[in-house]
C-alpha cells in the first residue's frame, strides 16, 4: 500500500501540484509586471510634465529624424530638427503662425463594431 501511494503522489497528483504551482507563479509574474509597468508609466509621465515646455507637434521625416514645434513659456514657439545624434534649432515662430488643435477638432472615436457593420454592409452590396 505504501509503495502504491508513493507512486500515485509522484505521478498524477505530483504533476497536478506542479501544474498548479506553475500557474500560481505565472499569475504572480503577470501581476508584478502589470503593477511595475503602471508605476514606471506614472513616474515617467510626472517627470515629463513641465509647466513651461511642451511639444506642440511632431512630424516624422524618416525612421530617426523628426521636426518638432516646441512651446517654451507661454508665447514662444520654436521649430527644431531632432535626430538620433543631435537636436538642431531651425526657427522661431510667431504665435499667430501656429494652428493649435482643439480637443473638439480631433477625430471622433468610432467603435470596432460600427466599422465591422459598415464593412459587412459594403461586402453584401
Amino acid at each position: 500500500m505504501y509503495v502504491y501511494c508513493n507512486i500515485l503522489l509522484s505521478g498524477t497528483i505530483g504533476n497536478i501540484l506542479q501544474l498548479i504551482g506553475l500557474i500560481i507563479v505565472f499569475i504572480l509574474i503577470l501581476c508584478a509586471t502589470y503593477y511595475t509597468s503602471r508605476w514606471i508609466g506614472k513616474s515617467s509621465f510626472t517627470q515629463q510634465r513641465a509647466a513651461n515646455i511642451q511639444v506642440v507637434e511632431t512630424f516624422r521625416l524618416s525612421q530617426t529624424k523628426y521636426i518638432q514645434i516646441i512651446r517654451a513659456g507661454t508665447r514662444r514657439y520654436f521649430v527644431i530638427a531632432v535626430s538620433k545624434e543631435n537636436i538642431t534649432y531651425i526657427a522661431e515662430l510667431k504665435e499667430e503662425d501656429i494652428i493649435l488643435r482643439d480637443e473638439s477638432q480631433t477625430a471622433e472615436k468610432v467603435s470596432f463594431s460600427d466599422i465591422m457593420k459598415k464593412l459587412k454592409k459594403h461586402n453584401e452590396e
